[in-house]
């Protein structure tokens, strides 16, 4: 899976490789003098407190970029690198970890009420070519469609 995003919105940890640098003419020009070109690989290494601003790892040096120069950093991010796979893709019986789940804010807060977030551990009950995933997170059993299930990337946990 290759996933489009923004720099600004990487977690710590995540890596990609910078496909588009916008912005207006003399932002451009500043971020491109800074060694940010397409296909240069980038590492969000952290971000301050409130998210600004946020700290790259390129070429070997680390940089600082406000929110809003990052916002104009377009970025692929391949989820396998990051030793991610698909949850349709995991087997029956697999403890699994929440590496990233691609879905806006009202798919998170649902996953949220079922104690499922990035970084939680679970096991994958059942999970079939078609139908509901049964998974078993924190001793409760919950099912989710395969609506929810192509939009969360996991590793095995361990």
């Amino acid at each position: 899976m290759i996933d489009i995003k923004t720099l600004d919105c990487l977690l710590p940890g995540e890596r990609g490789t910078i496909v588009k640098v916008g912005g207006g003419h003399s932002l451009h020009q500043r971020i491109l003098s800074m060694g940010i070109t397409g296909g240069t690989e980038v590492e969000v290494e952290r971000m301050a407190p409130l998210g600004d601003p946020i700290e790259i790892k390129i070429l070997g040096y680390h940089l600082s970029l406000r929110r809003e120069e990052a916002k104009e950093i377009s970025v692929e991010v391949n989820m396998i690198k990051k030793g991610a796979i698909p949850l349709m893709k995991a087997k029956s019986g697999d403890m699994l970890e929440i590496v990233f789940m691609d879905g806006g804010e009202e798919f998170q807060a649902r996953l949220a009420e079922m104690g499922l977030e990035n970084g939680t551990m679970f096991k994958l009950l059942h999970a079939g070519a078609e139908g509901p995933v049964t998974i078993l997170v924190g001793g409760s059993e919950h099912l989710l469609g395969w609506g929810m299930v192509k939009k969360i990337f996991v590793r095995k946990a361990d």
